[in-house]
């Protein structure tokens, strides 16, 4: 991409790098391949990577535009993750921890 590259330009390459990483998750996690599946995933994670770009924008604009996109592609790589975990505790209700001691007591009595 060169130096002189439009904001736009940039945001969209945002968007593009983001989406394939959401994409290479997908087909990491062994999950099986959908067509909903895959658009969603390129969706959640190129919306994640051009988030990431319209924040970081004004920090990166003349210093180092390349930085800026490869951190859109690190978070399209987790975007997806992040929101199905999101969607699951949505889906259950929340989440749960309980902490109790390991039962040391012997039940052979």
């Amino acid at each position: 991409m060169p130096p002189s590259a439009t904001p736009l330009q940039v945001f969209a390459a945002c968007f593009i790098i983001a989406s394939f990483g959401g994409v290479a998750a997908l087909l990491r996690s062994g999950r099986t391949l959908e067509w909903r599946a895959v658009v969603s995933s390129l969706v959640y994670s190129g919306v994640v990577g051009l988030v990431i770009g319209l924040v970081c924008y004004k920090y990166f604009e003349n210093d180092n535009i390349y930085l800026l996109i490869g951190c859109s592609g690190l978070a399209g790589l987790g975007g997806t993750t992040v929101l199905d975990f999101m969607v699951q505790v949505l889906a259950k209700g929340g989440v749960s921890i309980n902490i109790r001691p390991k039962d040391t007591t012997d039940k052979k009595e």
